[in-house]
């Protein structure tokens, strides 16, 4: 195989001609060879309502999340969430709530529950469960602060369990001034980045538009999960991972990160964690960038880079 500064060396047309030897080369992995192959490009996705309530597997990231909640250092048990706060001026915290349920009964992960074997299904029934509201309006400042801390101690670090449901927090504090503090924790084992966006720009339109309809949804996650693991039974599947499989072999190893076991603070049952800052000028970003164009990565992988080194 090519290394790369060599491939970039080859004319266009050397370069179709490597990549179509090394196509005909990987077919040769597979027992039915490169035409069947083309018979199944892509996952198969069906409706399936009537094991709509069935288990069904977790998804490669979502049994990620399982090993490492459960099976790495034992002072150093957290999940992988999501926890952030919003205060705003005169709300109604009930219609929030119920928009809250409205969004749980619509979306099927708000009530998933996952298990510890290695398999989540969809409640067919939502069980009750509790949005507090702390009324501070009439107390001072100190005891608002010691609340806001204690708060965000107990869900900025919380660990869902498995078989534990919901694998969300919402809280609601009422502070002085018809001000409202939202405090939402939710567990990254049922959403990402992009479908907490999502959830937010759906809470806000319930909230404040009478009109707005959640969409529809045509297909369930399980249809999802069940599509995809049927489709790495396929030729094409094991063809792809066969050649990545490959690849690992001359693939360069890991940083070397310092490791040492985390110490818990006084008074903490978890390992507190923090953000790191910082800023570049504007044209030593640009400079960057630009070297991240040359070495063809994104500037992500070139500063994750530089920070593990």
């Amino acid at each position: 195989m090519l290394h790369k500064e060599d491939f970039l060396k080859l004319s266009q047309d050397q370069k179709r001609k490597y990549l179509l030897e090394m196509r005909e080369k990987l077919s040769l992995n597979t027992q039915s060879g490169y035409k069947d192959i083309k018979k199944l490009k892509y996952p198969r996705l069906r409706k399936n309502d009537n094991d709509r309530f069935n288990n069904f597997p977790l998804t490669d990231i979502q049994e990620s999340f399982l090993i490492g909640k459960f099976y790495g250092m034992s002072q150093d048990t957290i999940g992988c969430h999501i926890y952030c706060e919003f205060e705003k001026r005169d709300l109604n915290v009930q219609k929030l709530k119920q928009n809250w349920m409205e969004l749980v009964h619509h979306h099927e992960m708000l009530h998933t529950i996952i298990d510890s074997s290695g398999e989540q299904s969809i409640l067919r029934e939502i069980p009750a469960f509790d949005m507090p509201i702390h009324d501070l309006r009439m107390v001072d400042l100190g005891t608002i602060g010691t609340h806001k801390q204690k708060v965000r101690n107990e869900l900025s670090h919380k660990l869902y369990e498995a078989g534990q449901w919901p694998l969300f927090d919402l809280q609601f504090s009422l502070l002085p001034n018809d001000n409202v503090l939202i405090h939402l924790s939710i567990d990254e084992w049922i959403v990402d980045a992009a479908s907490v966006d999502l959830l937010l720009d759906q809470w806000y339109q319930l909230y404040h538009d009478s009109t707005y309809k959640l969409p529809d949804i045509d297909v369930s996650f399980r249809d999802m999960v069940m599509a995809w693991k049927e489709f790495e039974q396929s030729d094409v599947f094991k063809c792809d991972l066969n050649y990545w499989m490959e690849k690992l072999e001359t693939a360069p190893g890991g940083p070397s990160l310092p490791q040492g076991k985390p110490q818990l603070k006084k008074g903490f049952p978890y390992v507190t964690r923090y953000r790191l800052t910082g800023e570049l000028e504007g044209e030593k970003w640009k400079q960057i960038k630009q070297k991240a164009g040359e070495l063809e990565v994104s500037p992500t992988v070139l500063l994750l880079t530089l920070f593990s080194q």
